[in-house]
């Protein structure tokens, strides 16, 4: 037999084991690769070679044979010109086809470590791919299983991982919401004991003013009692609603100018 036809032999065991576990050979653009309903196996054909030490032809040794008379005759002259020749150069091994095939799947990563699926099969002197085809068959079962459980293990894992990045990111959210909550309560209180106070100072003064004219204080007097009507004016429920719309406080757009951690 041949060694296309004993190729066309192998090729067609094994796809038909593989047609049995619920797989078709897939050519076209890229490499061929097994697909199923649910999974894609890569694999590779190779032939094993046979390595041996090369063995100058005798054209290679007639290179070989000439340059050394060229250069024994350059290193009477100048052993500088000697040096500067060339050596043939020949390959160290030489590299046989042996007609003997090697079937390899894609590398599958197993969780949790251990012996991964067998994934390589190769021709032996007494055992050839097509007396294997059930085994690779067996083997391309058990591949798209581990890959099947990688995916869904890692696609869980982005889920997880995704779950947590969103209950951060509310939890974040809200402590955003909460601090500008704070900081506008905070400010509205400031303002409170500020006109607190401002009351007290307006009180005490205009007790204490005395009857000759106070040209200067009777002005400050007459500007703060204006000025502690605006302030106490911006206190009222109406002006509170428009301060909290203008600092999106208080509504459904409390976490204006929230930014998500990049680290999660």
């Amino acid at each position: 037999m041949t060694i296309s036809a004993s190729y066309t032999t192998r090729r067609d065991s094994i796809v038909r084991t593989a047609s049995s576990q619920g797989f078709q050979l897939v050519g076209g653009e890229g490499a061929a690769h097994f697909k199923s309903e649910t999974e894609v196996i890569g694999f590779s054909i190779s032939e094993l070679v046979k390595r041996e030490k090369h063995v100058l032809t005798d054209a290679e040794r007639s290179r070989e044979e000439a340059w050394q008379r060229k250069r024994d005759l350059a290193a009477r002259r100048n052993a500088w010109d000697a040096a500067l020749l060339d050596r043939p150069r020949f390959p160290e091994w030489d590299y046989h086809p042996t007609g003997r095939l090697s079937f390899e799947f894609e590398q599958v990563y197993v969780f949790g470590g251990g012996t991964g699926p067998r994934r390589s099969f190769r021709d032996a002197k007494i055992q050839r791919l097509e007396t294997m085809a059930s085994e690779i068959g067996v083997g391309l079962a058990v591949l798209a299983a581990a890959k099947t459980e990688q995916r869904l293990k890692r696609e869980a894992e982005e889920r997880r991982r995704e779950e947590e990045r969103r209950r951060r990111e509310l939890a974040e959210r809200a402590k955003h919401i909460e601090d500008r909550r704070i900081a506008g309560l905070g400010a509205i209180l400031a303002e409170l004991d500020e006109l607190d106070r401002l009351r007290r100072l307006i009180a005490m003064l205009t007790t204490e003013v005395a009857a000759e004219p106070t040209p200067r204080l009777s002005t400050f007097l007459a500007w703060a009692q204006d000025h502690l009507a605006k302030r106490e004016a911006r206190l009222s429920a109406q002006a509170i609603e428009e301060r909290f719309a203008a600092a999106h406080l208080f509504g459904d757009d409390d976490d204006h100018a929230f930014t998500p951690s990049r680290w999660y």
